[in-house]
């Protein structure tokens, strides 16, 4: 593997890792939902960016980058995740 593929690799982990759920959940024991007495206030009009899941393939590469993490110093893997994730 050459570094370019190398680089590709991690720079889609990083997208993959953003795109996961959390790991801890913050749930709500009640809750009251919010009545909106508009109708674009039903999801008609859609503020923001909606989040895709990650597909299989690349939850794949996913840990294919961690199980090469592994195999690297302390200090390198603090880089090559840090500049994965600064795009």
């Amino acid at each position: 593997m050459d570094v370019n593929a190398l680089n590709s690799l991690f720079m889609e982990a990083a997208e993959t890792d953003r795109r996961l759920p959390r790991a801890i959940r913050q749930q709500k024991l009640s809750a009251w939902p919010d009545v909106v007495n508009d109708w674009h206030g039903y999801g008609w009009t859609q503020i923001g960016e909606t989040m895709l899941r990650p597909t299989s393939k690349q939850i794949d590469n996913y840990d294919r980058a961690l199980e090469l993490t592994v195999s690297m110093p302390e200090a390198d893997r603090k880089l090559v995740w840090a500049v994965a994730h600064s795009n």
